[in-house]
């Protein structure tokens, strides 16, 4: 006989199962169990979105995982969709989106502004060429074009505008684009990992100042260049174990040697500019320093992604820093030296890194030691510095040369790979540089202005953390797009 309470039984319970798998099925989120040595960044970069918003959807304090959890993954975040992360509010998405709060309220059938922490908002499509932004009070074109990955001149160019004043009130047009964007900050993946970062940011001796303090100033070496190399080397090892504990996030470069070369350095400070802050006190900014961090966020990015990466030059006191606060500015410290044992082999005050002909030809012998030492099939070279020319870049520019048409066109070709992540407009000039004319890099080689620091705006951005990073990550997305079309 037939127990029809136990058919009934098993029918709700099958009725069940298929609800929760068709909810699943057609869920914008999905679960995900987490497995042995992963961290929030190393999941949060397989599925290509932030950290903070896998925080956001677990509804997470903290970042400790371990083996076994059950993490939401949100998915289809992005152009349609917005997660709402802590002190978000519909005016800020509304803001940041050129979406209006109506707009968005419509979209997603609500009544009032009322939002909460890990919610996927629908951004409705505007099927328009641009977005818009409105002017608020405190508004400047330059602080648009930061917080929208622009240029002033773009903004200019697209309102037709005839001068830079603005008003609050004003509708603004902005330009639409896509990123490639692949990595996220290795810094963060530091202060996510469930272990501590090693000691730092200050390795080996504090500067004297806490910002640098005129145009002049500058803070000679400590040890020489022999025990200075020794120190640097064990600085970098950090990094490399941070990297490490990051996680991998492709193997998209793997089989390729990546030469960073971050300007200057050692003797050589580059550039000194002195710019205002937010309260409009004297902010002074250091080329050299900041391209070096620059330098080792790519550095960083580039080996999770397989690359056998490496550094002209390096610093025996400190790997990427914190700087939470950009009118605190990196002082001019002369202590970076060439990577390379022998060119530190005496100690002399003659073998630090200098500008001048003989300085850059030591650059290349780095550079030529590292690509022959990895033995890879390719190699790229890739000088990271900040223009300070009146009337130069407008925000970012590639320089190129080669000394035959064939190793020009080579770099030309790299060059290009840049254009679709620098939506703010790229130049590429071609210019008889030193470090560029002859390169041992074999697939192409090219100097990067990665911001105009003669700008306020740009001084700021390269002063602001969050735009290092991100324009670290424009340089290995352009890298990576360059590689994938080889």
């Amino acid at each position: 006989m037939i127990d029809k309470s136990s058919v009934n039984y098993k029918a709700s319970i099958l009725c069940f199962l298929l609800l929760i798998g068709s909810s699943l099925l057609f869920s914008d989120e999905q679960p995900y169990i987490v497995e042995k040595d992963e961290t929030l960044y190393s999941i949060a970069s397989r599925y290509q979105i932030s950290v903070d918003d896998l925080m956001a959807a677990n509804r997470l304090e903290g970042s400790f995982i371990k083996e076994g959890d059950t993490l939401t993954i949100p998915l289809g975040a992005g152009d349609d969709f917005w997660l709402v992360k802590p002190g978000d509010s519909l005016s800020l998405i509304a803001q940041r989106t050129g979406i209006s709060v109506d707009e968005i309220k419509a979209a997603n059938g609500m009544d009032d502004e009322k939002i909460l922490i890990g919610q996927k908002l629908i951004l409705p499509a505007g099927g328009s060429e641009e977005k818009n932004y409105t002017v608020i009070k405190g508004d400047s074109l330059w602080k648009i074009a930061d917080k929208n990955q622009t240029s002033v001149e773009a903004l200019v160019r697209l309102n037709g505008l005839s001068s830079e004043n603005i008003q609050p009130g004003l509708v603004l047009k902005l330009p639409l684009f896509k990123q490639i964007s692949r990595g996220i900050s290795v810094l963060k993946a530091m202060l996510n990992s469930r272990e501590e970062p090693e000691e730092g940011p200050w390795f080996n001796g504090e500067p004297k100042r806490r910002t640098q303090p005129s145009l002049d100033y500058g803070e000679l070496p400590e040890y020489s260049t022999t025990e200075s190399y020794r120190l640097a080397r064990e600085v970098l090892g950090k990094l490399n174990r941070e990297i490490d504990r990051a996680g991998i996030l492709s193997r998209d470069l793997k089989g390729w040697t990546i030469v960073i070369d971050p300007g200057h350095g050692g003797l050589d400070p580059g550039a000194v500019v002195e710019t205002v802050d937010g309260n409009g006190n004297s902010a002074f900014v250091v080329e050299d320093e900041y391209a070096y961090d620059i330098s080792l966020r790519v550095y960083a990015l580039l080996r999770q992604h397989g690359a056998d990466a490496d550094l002209t030059v390096i610093s025996p006191n400190h790997h990427i820093r914190h700087t939470p606060d950009a009118s605190v500015t990196f002082v001019n410290e002369k202590n970076e030296v060439f990577n390379d044992e022998s060119e530190n082999r005496t100690g002399a005050w003659s073998e630090w890194p200098a500008g001048g002909s003989r300085g850059l030809e030591r650059r290349l012998d780095t550079a030529r030691k590292i690509i022959d030492r990895e033995s890879n099939r390719h190699s790229l070279f890739i000088s990271i510095h900040c223009d300070n020319t009146p009337g130069g870049f407008p925000q970012s520019g590639i320089l190129i040369w080669g000394k035959d048409d064939r190793e020009l066109e080579r770099s030309r070709k790299l060059a290009e790979a840049f254009e679709d992540s620098f939506p703010a407009g790229l130049e590429i000039k071609e210019q008889n540089l030193h470090v560029l004319n002859g390169n041992p890099a074999g697939d192409g080689a090219a100097l990067i202005e990665i911001r105009n620091i003669n700008y306020d705006n740009n001084s700021w951005a390269l002063r602001n953390e969050d735009l290092r990073d991100q324009d670290a990550a424009k340089i290995v997305d352009s890298l990576l797009h360059f590689v994938s079309t080889y």
